[in-house]
């Protein structure tokens, strides 16, 4: 998408709109294995408690 988007005659309008998109997506990526090891660490935390 970001190759057919700096072809376009209007990619200074296009460009910014799919970089932002694509860094949203990082975020999101990032946020949620962030989520995925705190669950595994307050799951870790509370068998070792159980013990």
């Amino acid at each position: 998408m970001m190759e057919l988007g700096k072809q376009s005659p209007l990619a200074r309008f296009v460009m910014p709109q799919l970089q932002a998109q694509q860094a949203a997506q990082q975020k999101a990526a990032l946020d949620q294995q962030k989520i995925e090891a705190e669950i595994g660490k307050t799951q870790s935390e509370a068998f070792k408690n159980n013990q």
